[in-house]
Order: structure tokens, then sequence, then C-alpha cells
């Protein structure tokens, strides 16, 4: 019978945690999975008739040990994504933009050495406010060191003014735009927002 691997994760406000376990045995018909586990339950399963194999008839495939794994496979990873992450605040508890904010005061509280505070994972769609914070908001959370929050999607993130000043000071401009890969986020009064995405991150 086939071997597929199985990874389950669980994720807390703090790290991921990733625990790896083996199933025996892939249950197919009709070029579907039916069912995975152990050897003796895709046997009794294909037998009771709660998936039914193909002609009714098992056709049992031994791999030795092998791997199976998907058909269609992407390898990419963000591993110094992750690893910065880990000690990053995750915002993905969050139940409202009031929230997210008490959760960054705690923990700029909590850690008062650090010379940035990331956080990551808000989702702003969650919110009773529906928005992103205010570059004035994060600010009065946190005025002298760079603070950013980094949207659940990854590609979007929203930064305090002590971040735009480090940004500033290490591209020698504090005046990029889309051509330089980076898309000034602006509010209606065309002062800078404080929020960026991809090629500014």
């Amino acid at each position: 019978m086939a071997r597929e691997r199985r990874k389950r994760e669980a994720r807390s406000a703090e790290n991921t945690f990733v625990s790896e376990g083996y199933d025996k045995a892939l249950l197919l018909s009709g070029g579907i999975i039916k069912g995975v586990g152990d050897e003796r339950e895709m046997r009794e399963s294909a037998a009771s008739g709660n998936h039914p194999v193909d002609n009714g008839e098992l056709l049992e495939i031994k791999l030795n040990g092998q791997t199976v794994l998907p058909g269609f496979f992407d390898a990419h990873m963000h591993f110094y994504q992750m690893a910065a992450g880990l000690s990053a605040l995750s915002l993905s508890d969050a139940r409202s933009l009031a929230n997210a904010l008490t959760e960054t005061r705690e923990f700029i509280a909590d850690n008062p050495g650090r010379t940035a505070y990331p956080a990551r994972q808000f989702d702003e769609s969650r919110w009773p406010e529906g928005r992103f914070p205010t570059r004035e908001e994060l600010d009065g959370v946190c005025s002298e060191k760079p603070l950013l929050w980094r949207r659940i999607c990854g590609h979007v993130a929203v930064v305090n003014s002590a971040a735009l000043r480090a940004l500033a000071e290490l591209t020698k401009s504090g005046n990029r735009n889309e051509e330089a890969g980076f898309r000034d986020g602006c509010d209606h009064t065309s002062t800078f927002s404080g929020s960026e995405a991809d090629g500014g991150m």
C-alpha cells in the first residue's frame, strides 16, 4: 500500500509547531483519494463498501516504504521570514484595531531592549473598524523606535514615523516611487500614511 506523510500545524501567538507522522496506506478509486490510514483500515473500508473501489476489486500496490507526494508541489519557501517571524508579535488573534494596538503596547513594554518592533498577520478585514491603522496611531503606540505591522497576506505593511526615518536613512532618500519598486501610501491630504507594498518592505 502507499505511504503518505501527514503534517499537522498548530499556530500560537508565539511560535509555529509542526508535528509529523506517517500514514501507511492510501485508498484510491477512480483517480480520487478516498481514504488515508493504516493498511487494515483501508482494506476494511474498501471491503465494507464505504469507499467502493473500481470494478469491486482491490488492487494493492506495494511501494516498500517509499513516500507518496502530491502531483503538484509548490517548493517555494520563506525560510528567513519564518525565522524572523518567530521573534515578532503575532496579531492573528486580534479581534479589532483597538485590540491590536493594545497588544502592541504590551509587547513593547515586555521587550524594552529591542531596537525595532515587528508585528505580523494582522487582518483588518476581520475587525469592526475595517481599516488599517494610521501612521499617527502607530506613533501613539511607539514614537522612538521603528514599528512595523505586516498584513496577513505578507505583501503589505504599515509603519510608524520612526520606521520611515530609518527607511530614509537606508535608501538615502525619503521619496521613493513606483519606478523604484515602491508604492507610497498617501492619505487624502497627500501626506505619507505609512503603508508600504512589496518593494518597500
